[in-house]
């Protein structure tokens, strides 16, 4: 199948500029997606460009490099054998533990009110990955998925494209993510954030496309946010990106 995108498919605006990191002033920018979104004229909703949002996505693929430099040891679920070090390697959950934590320590007023595993006000059983509350008060209810095509041996993954692509609500994917957070009641920003690896011949970029043009079928989704990371130390994991967007219903209430 070839997914299809729109002309201006490429262009990129810039949506973030000054960030302060530990104090310090960090000049960096974030780039956004120039993707249309043809939906008939048929919504009233208005996206509009978010600067914390464009702020966590810069430091969480800084912190996923910062992570990486502390040559962290995955152990498999199966075999209890040591991964080789990295980031890599790592499941979704320790993932998303080891850079929640990074992050309130390298920006504890920015980070440090990150709650985990918040169960969804309308099925107690399922959980949100992250409720993000800025020093503004903000609130941002995020799902998180990773896309990691390749093992720590270098042999692909086939049924990793279910977690961002299923149209399945039993897969838990981030397509199904992007309608179960509308629903779910929850204060506050509903958000999609995918972080992946590149490998040969496998752009990440084009499971993000797939995933934008599903999605954009269903929901609303604000222009991306995406920031890159690369040089880690494993061997197979050594570079990759991460994307966020906000969420809304197409047809709002």
């Amino acid at each position: 199948m070839r997914w299809h995108t729109p002309a201006n498919a490429r262009q990129t605006i810039p949506v973030g500029l000054m960030f302060l990191s530990n104090q310090r002033h960090t000049m960096s920018i974030i780039q956004q997606s120039g993707k249309a979104q043809d939906h008939g004229g048929s919504s009233s909703a208005k996206i509009l460009t978010n600067p914390f949002l464009g702020r966590l996505v810069f430091d969480f693929a800084k912190a996923m490099k910062a992570v990486d430099m502390d040559s962290p040891i995955a152990i498999s679920g199966t075999t209890k054998k040591a991964y080789q070090a990295g980031i890599g390697p790592h499941s979704e959950t320790a993932t998303l533990k080891l850079i929640r934590d990074k992050l309130s320590a390298l920006d504890e007023n920015m980070y440090g009110r990150i709650e985990t595993n918040i169960p969804y006000p309308n099925s107690s059983k399922q959980k949100c990955d992250w409720k993000w509350t800025t020093p503004s008060n903000e609130v941002f209810m995020i799902e998180a998925k990773m896309m990691r095509l390749m093992g720590d041996n270098g042999k692909p993954n086939d049924n990793i494209l279910t977690h961002i692509l299923s149209p399945y609500p039993q897969q838990r994917s981030a397509l199904t993510d992007c309608q179960k957070l509308i629903a779910s009641g929850f204060p506050g920003t509903p958000t999609i954030l995918i972080y992946g690896y590149e490998y040969d011949g496998y752009p990440l970029e084009s499971v993000v496309d797939a995933f934008e043009c599903l999605a954009s079928k269903v929901v609303l989704l604000s222009k991306r946010y995406f920031a890159t990371f690369s040089e880690l130390i494993h061997p197979v994991h050594q570079s990759g990106a991460v994307y966020a967007w906000t969420v809304q219903a197409l047809h709002p209430a």
